[in-house]
């Protein structure tokens, strides 16, 4: 309901068995996306397994938008970053008010670091009330908000969020593991 009435579009990467390596994830989208924006999220050569990676996209109705790219692993890795890449989005909708016309600024950063631990909390108890184990999986996570010329991101593990230009072909921000 979050996704599909609160917010002017979202788009993530669905559940997926049976990958091939280099095929690209599906998603399932609601509403409108910014144009310009494109995900690829392809299986890499890694086993049998299935593809860990994920990520979603977020338009809100003030006109920010959130990627967020996560990088499953373990057991559950699927699993994990699957749910979490919808949590963090949908913790910024119910919880800090994202669904609003507008967004103070000044709540941006403890906004994302609140999301990234409630999702995390919910993971947890996810877990427990489908009786796997959360030990042996997790994911590496970054996402970044962002508005005309102003970014905000957030990152947990090894994965990291890199700005380039178009019209100066060069790394503009990286953030550091």
């Amino acid at each position: 309901d979050t996704f599909k009435n609160k917010v002017q579009g979202h788009s993530h990467g669905t559940f997926a068995d049976g990958q091939k390596p280099w095929a690209e994830r599906r998603s399932t989208v609601y509403g409108n996306i910014p144009p310009g924006l494109a995900v690829s999220c392809q299986k890499g050569r890694k086993g049998l397994k299935e593809n860990e990676d994920n990520f979603s996209v977020t338009h809100f109705k003030s006109g920010y938008t959130l990627v967020c790219a996560f990088d499953g692993h373990g057991e559950f890795g699927q699993i994990v970053s699957t749910r979490t890449v919808q949590t963090v989005p949908w913790f910024l909708v119910n919880e800090w008010g994202f669904d609003s016309d507008t967004i103070d600024e000044a709540c941006i950063e403890k906004a994302l670091i609140n999301a990234f631990e409630k999702a995390h909390d919910e993971l947890v108890a996810h877990s427990v009330e489908n009786k796997w184990d959360v030990e042996t999986s997790g994911t590496t996570a970054v996402a970044a908000l962002f508005k005309g010329d102003k970014v905000w991101t957030a990152n947990a593990g090894d994965s990291r969020c890199v700005i380039g230009s178009v019209t100066d072909p060069s790394v503009i921000f990286a953030t550091e593991d």
